[in-house]
C-alpha cells in the first residue's frame, strides 16, 4: 500500500525538554514514545523522520538511536504501549454479591482502553502501516488479543457458574463480548471524536446485555421439547 507523503509537513507542537536534563531510563523512554506519537500523528508515519522525534523530545539523533534503531522500532513500542488490554480475571475483581458489579468490572476497562484518544491514534497508524508490517499485526494478535480473549472466556465461565447461568456461545466466541466496545472504537476512529454520552449509553447497555445472558439458566428440557415450533401450514395447502 502506498502512503502519500505531504509536500509540506504539518507543524508539530513543540514541547522540547532540555537536553541537559537527566532522566531515568523509564522516564526517557516514555518521553521518546510521547514525542513519536505526536510526530507520527501530525505528519504521518511515512512523512516523519527520526530527526523529528529527536528534536521533539530534546535529544540528539545519536542519543535517540541508542534507544531505538529505527522508526519501525519506535512504532512497535507504541503499539505495545497503547494496544495492550488488561487481562480480565474474576479473582482480581471486587467481590460482588450481585452480578452487575462483576460484569461492570469486565466491561468498563474495555471502553477505557479502546476509546482512549492515544489508542485511536495508534490504531489509525497501524491500519495505515499494517500491510507493510504484517508481522506486527500477527504479534499483536498472538501476544495481546488471543490471551485476552482466553482470559475473558474464563472470567465469563466463572461468573456464570457463580450466578447459576450458562455462558453458552459467549464462552465459545468471547470476541462477541468485545463487539460493542469495538463498535464504539470504530465510530470514534471514523469520526475523529468521541461521543461521550453515546459511549456511556453503549457501555451501560453492554453490561445489561451480559447480565441478562449470564443469568439464563441451563435448559433441562429434552432435545425434542426444545426444538423450535414448526412454521404454520399455509391456509391454501
Amino acid at each position: 500500500m502506498h502512503t502519500l507523503v505531504p509536500a509540506a509537513p504539518a507543524p508539530v507542537p513543540t514541547g522540547r525538554l532540555s537536553p541537559r536534563r537527566r532522566e531515568s531510563a523509564e522516564v526517557r523512554i516514555r518521553q521518546i514514545l510521547d514525542a513519536a506519537l505526536s510526530v507520527f500523528s501530525a505528519r504521518g508515519f511515512a512523512g516523519s523522520r527520526m530527526d523529528d522525534v529527536a528534536a521533539q523530545c530534546g535529544l540528539s539523533k545519536g542519543a535517540l538511536y541508542c534507544r531505538f534503531k529505527s522508526k519501525d522500532e519506535l512504532f512497535e513500542a507504541l503499539v505495545c504501549r497503547h494496544l495492550q488490554l488488561s487481562h480480565p480475571c474474576a479473582a482480581e475483581l471486587p467481590l460482588a454479591t450481585a452480578l452487575r458489579p462483576l460484569v461492570e468490572g469486565l466491561v468498563s476497562p474495555m471502553y477505557q482502553r479502546l476509546t482512549e484518544p492515544d489508542t485511536i491514534t495508534v490504531l489509525r497508524l497501524l491500519i495505515a502501516e499494517g500491510q507493510r508490517m504484517p508481522h506486527l499485526v500477527t504479534r499483536w494478535q498472538i501476544q495481546v488479543l488471543d490471551p485476552y480473549q482466553q482470559a475473558l472466556r474464563l472470567s465469563l465461565m466463572e461468573a456464570a457458574a457463580q450466578f447459576g447461568g450458562k455462558p453458552g456461545v459467549l464462552a465459545d466466541e468471547p470476541r462477541l463480548v468485545l463487539a460493542p466496545a469495538v463498535l464504539m472504537m470504530l465510530k470514534q476512529l471514523i469520526s475523529g471524536e468521541q461521543d461521550v454520552a453515546d459511549t456511556e449509553r453503549m457501555r451501560s447497555a453492554h453490561i445489561d446485555m451480559l447480565c441478562a445472558w449470564l443469568t439464563v439458566k441451563p435448559s433441562s428440557t429434552s432435545a425434542t421439547e426444545s426444538d423450535p415450533p414448526p412454521f404454520p401450514s399455509s391456509a391454501h395447502a
